[in-house]
């Protein structure tokens, strides 16, 4: 019945079973990708799950709550209702490796996320050109994502020498714990779909190149729906 709950759900990725309590609680993260964020409890059994192949999109079904040992409650998809992914970045904070300030105007990374989506200097963000710069997107909480609508002010380089940018998402601002989305050309606006459903907080954008250069967009937006988990 525990495993049955976790494969309903696209976002479950393990779950801890008590087979006294018959408790079952469902985790939107296994141990592997993320050992700090799971601990051991006294007569609980922990299973992986495999549910990557059920990942192809992250609609949102209505939701059924199951008691847990703690008398708190999770909630978890059931009925066939749907719920459409939005725009989740509007508004939320964004930092970066550094902020670009020439040309007499800032170019504040904030104003990726302020839902003006012209190409201009002053309406657009841009880190300082450095080495691998990254910008990184604070959600405020976890969502499952999967398309990105990423907008950017062609710079007309006649190159590709610092065109592309790796974007990942995860549950902290750790990297090597984030999952790889995709692998993008910020000289192309365009829609981004992720390679699978990715539950998380933060998105996080870089050059993966080793030369200097900006990482610029003029806006992201990032379509998801809330984690029910």
């Amino acid at each position: 019945m525990c495993i049955d709950k976790c494969l309903q759900n696209s976002g479950c990725r393990s779950v801890n079973y008590n087979s006294k309590s018959l408790a079952c609680e469902l985790n939107f993260v296994g141990h592997s990708s993320y050992p700090s964020l799971l601990q051991s409890a006294v007569e609980f059994e922990y299973l992986h799950i495999a549910t990557e192949h059920l990942e192809e999109n992250c609609s949102v079904q209505n939701v059924e709550c199951v008691a847990l040992h703690t008398s708190e409650k999770k909630c978890i998809r059931s009925s066939s209702k749907m719920v459409a992914p939005e725009n989740v970045a509007l508004g939320k904070t964004v930092y970066s490796s550094s902020v670009y300030d020439g040309n007499y105007v800032n170019h504040d990374v904030k104003y990726i996320v302020d839902g003006n989506s012209g190409r201009a200097f002053g309406i657009c963000g841009s880190t300082y050109i450095e080495m691998k710069p990254w910008i990184l997107i604070d959600l405020g909480q976890v969502y499952q994502i999967r398309k990105l609508n990423v907008v950017v002010y062609n710079l007309g380089y006649p190159d590709t020498t610092c065109a592309f940018y790796d974007i990942r998402i995860g549950l902290t601002t750790n990297t090597s714990e984030m999952t790889l989305c995709n692998t993008d050309s910020q000289y192309v606006s365009k829609i981004v779909e992720c390679q699978q459903c990715i539950v998380g907080q933060f998105v996080h954008f870089q050059l993966n190149n080793n030369v200097n250069c900006h990482l610029h967009f003029c806006e992201v937006e990032i379509f998801a729906v809330k984690h029910m988990l």
